[in-house]
């Protein structure tokens, strides 16, 4: 897209802090013949070396976008698959979108107390 010089328009985020840390450490490890989500060791010795306070619930966040990132892939693979952040998604999926992840974000970061 950039090539192209198509702006890349992506959804609003909250919590954009773990897409950053997620990056950092990797959005996927090698596995197998191929690539998988990345592991707890991984985020570990991310959090070790960078000397980083990381809570339960953003490991888990983290763990799982790499799943979702990993599957999705996997998923982009399929011509007729369309892009996730394409505008030629209706508004009320875009925002579905949206919501789940403030949900997921939410429900992780409600969790960290138990």
């Amino acid at each position: 897209m950039e090539g192209r010089g198509e702006a890349i328009r992506l959804p609003p985020v909250s919590h954009g802090y773990l897409i950053n840390w997620w990056l950092e450490i990797g959005p996927s490890s090698p596995a197998g013949m191929g690539e998988g989500s990345i592991t707890w060791q991984d985020i570990d010795a991310w959090r070790a070396l960078g000397d980083i306070s990381i809570e339960p619930w953003e490991a888990q966040a983290i763990r799982r976008m790499s799943s979702a990132f990993v599957s999705q892939r996997h998923e982009s693979k399929k011509a007729s698959c369309p892009a996730p952040y394409s505008t030629a998604l209706p508004q009320d999926v875009r925002d579905k979108v949206n919501d789940q992840f403030k949900a997921l974000v939410g429900a992780l970061a409600g969790r960290k107390g138990r």
